[in-house]
C-alpha cells in the first residue's frame, strides 16, 4: 500500500524482490488430483477477486458449563456440527456480503464425503472452488471444540489431517493469480484484487502465496492465527514486507511483537513494533477491548460495541477478517494520485468488520453465525444506538 486518500485506496507497483526457487509440476486434471488444472481456470477480466488462500476443517462443538480442565471430564448440553477452518471462514463471509467482486478458495480437503460437502457448502455461496484440492488417502480436518454457555468463550484442538500436503508444489500459482507480468486489476474500472492468509495450513504454502500476490501487486492481508510457534516465527517474520494489511489479536501480536501482554494501554507501542517488519498497515484486535488501527502516520484505539451476551466466540475473528476484506474491496479505488496513507481508510472497513463480529459471537457456530449482508450492513448504526 503505497498512499490512499479517505475512502480510495493508491496501489502502487510493488519493487520486485527476486523470486524464491520453487520446483514445478505439470498440472492434472484427474479426480482426487493434488494441484488444480490450469486448463480450469478462468480468471476474471472485468471484476477484481478476493483469493483466499487457507484452511476448511468441519467443526465439532460441545457446549458446556465450562471448559474442561487438565484431566477432567464434563458433560455437554448440546453438540454441533458446522463448516469451519478459519480459510473458508473467512471466504464464506467475503462471499455472503455479496459484493462485486469473485471469491476463489484455494485449499486442500479430503477425498471423503466430508470434502465433497465443503466443495459443495462453499459453491452454495457462490465461491470458486476450481482450485480445491481433493487429496486422495487423506480424511478431512476438524477442529474438536469446547464451548463454554457461561462465556462464550472456547478452547480448539486441530486436526489438520489433507492439509498437512496442501504444500506450496501442489498449488499452480499462474493458474491461480495469473501470470506475473498481466494486469491484475480490473480494465473497466482499475480495481484491486486482494489475497488474504492466515496461520492454519503449512506456512511455506502461507508465506509463498504472500510472495507470489505481492509480486502481482495484490492487496495482501495476513491473519496470523494460530499464534505461529518459534519456528514459524522466525519464517514469517522476513514476509511481513509483503503484506499490505497484518491483522493479529492480541496474542499473536503479543508472540510476534515480543511483548509479554497486549492491552489498549500498550497497544499502540505494539503495533509500532509490528510496523517496524514492514507491514503496510496493522489491524490489531482485543476481543471485547476493542481494536487499534495503526499506519505509517497514525494510530487510534476503537471501543467494542456493546453486546448483550456473548454466546459462542468461535470464528469471530474470521468474521471481521471477511467483513473488513469485502467492505475494502467495495469501496476502494486506484484513481489517485499518491498521497500517504491515512487513518480514516481502515476505519471505515474495520466499523463494518466489528459490528459484524459484534453479532457473530451472539449465536452458535462459526459459518452459522456469520450475518448476512442485510444484517451486517446495518450492525454498526444498530449497535451504536444501544
Amino acid at each position: 500500500i503505497n498512499g490512499r486518500v479517505h475512502g480510495t485506496l493508491i496501489m502502487a507497483p510493488k519493487k520486485n524482490t527476486k523470486a524464491a526457487a520453487s520446483s514445478k509440476t505439470k498440472p492434472s486434471t484427474a479426480k482426487g488430483s493434488r494441484k488444480a488444472s490450469a486448463k480450469t481456470a478462468k480468471l476474471s477480466t472485468s471484476k477484481q477477486r478476493c483469493v483466499v488462500v487457507g484452511s476448511s476443517f468441519l467443526d465439532y462443538v460441545g457446549y458446556c458449563d465450562r471448559v474442561p480442565a487438565a484431566g477432567e471430564t464434563v458433560h455437554s448440553s448440546s453438540f454441533q456440527k458446522g463448516f469451519g477452518g478459519k480459510g473458508a471462514n473467512q471466504a464464506f463471509m467475503v462471499a455472503i456480503l455479496k459484493g462485486k467482486f469473485d471469491v476463489s478458495m484455494v485449499t486442500a480437503v479430503g477425498a471423503d464425503g466430508d470434502g465433497e460437502a465443503y466443495i459443495n457448502n462453499l459453491k452454495a455461496v457462490g465461491i470458486d472452488t476450481q482450485f480445491v484440492q481433493q487429496v486422495k488417502g487423506d480424511s478431512t480436518g476438524l477442529a474438536m471444540i469446547s464451548v463454554s454457555t457461561l462465556t462464550g468463550q472456547n478452547q480448539i484442538v486441530i486436526c489438520p489431517n489433507a492439509t498437512h500436503k496442501f504444500t506450496p508444489d501442489t498449488v499452480d500459482w499462474d493458474s491461480v493469480f495469473g501470470k506475473k507480468d498481466a494486469s491484475h486489476s480490473s480494465p473497466s474500472n482499475n480495481l484491486p484484487s486482494a489475497l488474504v492468509v492466515q496461520n492454519e495450513i503449512p506456512i511455506a504454502t502461507t508465506l509463498r502465496a504472500l510472495k507470489e500476490a505481492s509480486d502481482r501487486n495484490m492487496l495482501t492481508v495476513f491473519n496470523p492465527a494460530p499464534a505461529p510457534d518459534a519456528n514459524q516465527l522466525k519464517n514469517i517474520r522476513p514476509y511481513l514486507k509483503y503484506v499490505d494489511i497484518f491483522c493479529p489479536n492480541e496474542s499473536e501480536a503479543a508472540l510476534i511483537a515480543g511483548v509479554e501482554t497486549v492491552t489498549p494501554k500498550n497497544a499502540q507501542e505494539t503495533c509500532k513494533k509490528l510496523l517496524g517488519f514492514g507491514v503496510g498497515a496493522v489491524v490489531l484486535t482485543m476481543g471485547s477491548n476493542g481494536y487499534s488501527i495503526m499506519t505509517k502516520n497514525s494510530f487510534k484505539h476503537y471501543k467494542a460495541f456493546p453486546v448483550s451476551k456473548v454466546v459462542d466466540t468461535t470464528g469471530a475473528g474470521d468474521c471481521f477478517v471477511g467483513t473488513m476484506v469485502s467492505s475494502l474491496l467495495t469501496c476502494l479505488t486506484s484513481n489517485a494520485s499518491g498521497e500517504k496513507l491515512p487513518l480514516e481508510v481502515l476505519e471505515i472497513a474495520c466499523d463494518a468488520a466489528s459490528g459484524a463480529a459484534s453479532l457473530s459471537v451472539q449465536k452458535k457456530g462459526t459459518q452459522s453465525s456469520f450475518p448476512n449482508a442485510e444484517a451486517a450492513k446495518k450492525a454498526p448504526s444498530a449497535l451504536k444506538k444501544k
